[in-house]
């Protein structure tokens, strides 16, 4: 597994050019439920291509306002992040980086300067996660709570901490 400085982490939002690495993404986080099917490359690829434009259509309709953007580090795609704030809370909405750059930190540091920005402005940071992702482990060492099950959701927060 090749090294990648995470000093050149960079963001940048999701234009129309960028939904199929967006996809590429999602994709890459459905890979494992989806190879469990039974199906053919085609009937996966349809249905998760299907699932992709429905998810997309929800959360551009219902989080006015959200920035979505591609992850980078340097010029290379590697995931993407979908962020909400409001007054109070600051929701991930999605995080996601693509199979062959994972266990590498960058979801961590991202998860980091989240937490950083959130205590910073005071606010929660929250995330919707399934309850059978291995995710959940890292989100509980980097002070996320689980406040409730919402489907086949956990809904986990991490209160900020008081600024001096």
């Amino acid at each position: 597994m090749e090294k990648m400085d995470l000093s050149l982490l960079n963001f940048r939002p999701i234009t129309a050019n960028d939904m199929e690495i967006s996809y590429q993404v999602y994709h890459s986080t459905r890979e494992e439920e989806m190879a469990k099917t039974g199906w053919t490359t085609e009937e996966i690829e349809n249905f998760v291509r299907m699932q992709f434009n429905i998810q997309h259509k929800q959360y551009t309709e219902h989080y006015q306002g959200a920035k979505f953007d591609i992850i980078y580090v340097d010029k290379t795609p590697v995931g993407r992040l979908y962020l909400h704030e409001t007054k109070k809370e600051m929701r991930i909405m999605d995080i996601a980086v693509l199979t062959k750059y994972r266990n590498m930190g960058i979801g961590t540091k991202i998860f980091r300067d989240l937490i950083n920005i959130s205590d910073e402005k005071n606010k929660i940071l929250s995330i919707h996660v399934e309850i059978y992702n291995p995710a959940i482990k890292l989100y509980e060492r980097l002070g996320f709570e689980m406040s409730e099950l919402r489907g086949m959701y956990y809904f986990m927060e991490r209160k900020p901490k008081k600024q001096d």
